[in-house]
């Protein structure tokens, strides 16, 4: 039991910690990282502590999983000071304590600690936090590296058998919590397991977000459309999604559909449709603010009339590609040779089933 192995002022430094990244938000303008600079003292106090639990046991993975934990937020802290590399810095040494290797892992799934209960939820945070860190920092390739293997790590562990809910940082220090402060254990029944499987699958969702921007702005736009629609569905499943954003996030990506148009590929126009209904669908679901509220009114109103906006786009690239089936149709020879290229044999049939 990790509880066994800490000591109640590892819990206190913690919750120190804690407070004063929340903290921060109040800080002085003259001093605007002080609370901050403070936290990081305390986190790194933390991890001396533990790694001192751990020098005396032959081996405890949920240490380790902590260690991780607390390196991510540390990597955090200085990176909200404007100091990314150090961040990294942090998150290399954090993944250290789970891939027990000095360098970096070529396959993320080298280390058995990569689908283990007591670690997976930090090594993926970890992975997921240096693709973010990589990819604000213009590195690309590393950021899609990190991403991937973030993104094996979590399907490697959801297809195990009978496979455990990960455990977290934030839950971990609550059952601690709860034993120091009243001697009760903190629920570990099927409420608990929800919400450590949620806090996972969230994690993934982020993970795809984040691959969706890589690939992006590595100017492949037809892989980033992918990522981006298994993102807003993943949002659809969680129930974790701003009605006003998804909408729109959603009839952005008709317009990746409607791009990618040609003459003799009409299923994009299906898809195009599919993503405008969706979005029209969850706009109506936004729910009206105050009156009063006029900033807030303008948004919802922007939203729909956007959403509008995109449809008017639909039928426009609709009709233009239908007046080219009646040009063809009337005289495909004529047609050829004024455009420079061939029309498939089932293009005016294709067309009738959009």
């Amino acid at each position: 039991m990790l509880a066994s192995q800490l000591s109640e002022a590892d819990y206190c430094l913690y919750e120190d910690a804690e407070k004063l990244e929340a903290a921060a938000l109040n800080d002085p303008e003259e001093e605007p990282h002080k609370s901050r600079y403070a936290a990081e003292k305390v986190w790194l106090e933390l991890t001396e502590n533990l790694n001192s639990a751990l020098a005396q046991l032959s081996d405890s993975n949920s240490i380790r999983g902590v260690l991780a934990g607390v390196y991510l937020k540390l990597a955090k802290n200085v990176v909200q000071c404007e100091e990314r590399e150090k961040g990294k810095a942090y998150c290399l040494k954090g993944l250290t304590y789970l891939t027990k290797a000095e360098d970096v892992l070529d396959d993320p799934l080298e280390t058995e600690l990569a689908l283990s209960e007591e670690t997976a939820h930090s090594y993926l945070s970890l992975l997921n936090y240096l693709g973010f860190l990589s990819e604000s920092m213009g590195d690309h390739d590393y950021a899609l590296k990190w991403l991937r293997d973030a993104e094996t790590v979590f399907n490697a562990y959801k297809i195990q058998q009978e496979a455990a809910p990960p455990h977290n940082l934030t839950c971990t220090m609550k059952q601690i919590g709860a034993q120091f402060t009243n001697g009760a254990e903190y629920s570990d029944g099927a409420e608990f397991s929800d919400e450590l499987w949620k806090a996972f699958e969230s994690l993934h969702t982020y993970t795809i977000y984040y691959l969706a921007q890589v690939y992006k702005n590595m100017d492949d736009a037809t892989v980033a459309a992918e990522y981006c629609e298994k993102t807003l569905v993943r949002q659809l499943e969680t129930n974790e999604y701003d009605p006003l954003e998804w909408s729109l996030n959603c009839a952005t990506l008709s317009q990746f559909y409607l791009g990618k148009t040609t003459t003799w590929n009409q299923k994009n126009f299906a898809q195009a449709r599919h993503c405008l209904a969706a979005a029209e669908a969850v706009a109506e679901t936004i729910a009206l603010p105050a009156e009063d509220d006029e900033y807030a009114n303008d948004k919802v109103e922007q939203c729909r009339a956007d959403i509008n906006r995109c449809w008017a786009k639909y039928g426009i690239s609709l009709l233009e590609t239908s007046q080219q089936s009646f040009l063809y149709k009337n005289d495909p020879e004529d047609f050829k040779d004024k455009n420079n290229k061939e029309m498939p044999p089932n293009f005016d049939d294709s067309l009738a089933e959009i």
